[in-house]
């Protein structure tokens, strides 16, 4: 068994047509990626940095829609290619 993790990056840094589907919560905070499925920025991140030297200031608290210190995650889709000049 494998397991693929997408290339994921803030819905704010990526062109429009290069999102996909929503994957995860981005913390503006502590710049990781939190599972869509978790009501509070608590546990360990799904993507991130290994050694974390101090916790977030924004710990504990709800993704709610209201929040500014979290966005939504998308998976970064591939370039689209260039179409090939005729010669």
């Amino acid at each position: 068994m494998s397991l693929r993790i997408p290339e994921a990056a803030p819905v704010s840094q990526i062109a429009p047509e290069r999102r996909g589907p929503a994957v995860a919560r981005f913390c503006h905070g502590c710049q990781q990626l939190y599972p869509l499925l978790r009501a509070r920025h608590v546990g360990r991140a799904i993507y991130g940095r290994d050694l974390v030297t101090s916790t977030c200031s924004y710990e504990g608290m709800a993704f709610g829609h209201e929040a500014t210190w979290w966005e939504e995650a998308v998976e970064v889709l591939p370039a689209v290619a260039a179409p090939a000049a005729a010669a």
